[in-house]
């Protein structure tokens, strides 16, 4: 009788633990695909930032420029007007 009790506990715990592999199995894969689905969001993102930052930095670019060609017309007509005054 003991065997037979011995022999039952052992079939069991062998089934549990297949339920308890089977379960950290099914954990595993959602965790893959988790880590999966934010990789690719963070790639998206990281994507999105390089998009900003290039985009800014035209931007600013462009604003460098516009301030340079204001101060040289700003500079040009300071001098005409200098040049005007100077006539009078």
């Amino acid at each position: 009788m003991k065997k037979n009790t011995s022999s039952l506990l052992n079939k069991s715990i062998k089934a549990e633990a297949q339920v308890l592999l089977k379960r950290a199995d099914k954990l595993i894969k959602e965790i893959d695909k988790i880590a999966k689905d934010f990789t690719i969001q963070l790639n998206k993102i990281d994507a999105d930032v390089k998009k900003s930052t290039a985009t800014l930095k035209k931007i600013y670019f462009d604003l460098n420029q516009i301030e340079k060609e204001a101060e040289s017309k700003i500079d040009k007509l300071i001098s005409e007007q200098t040049k005007a005054l100077d006539k009078d």
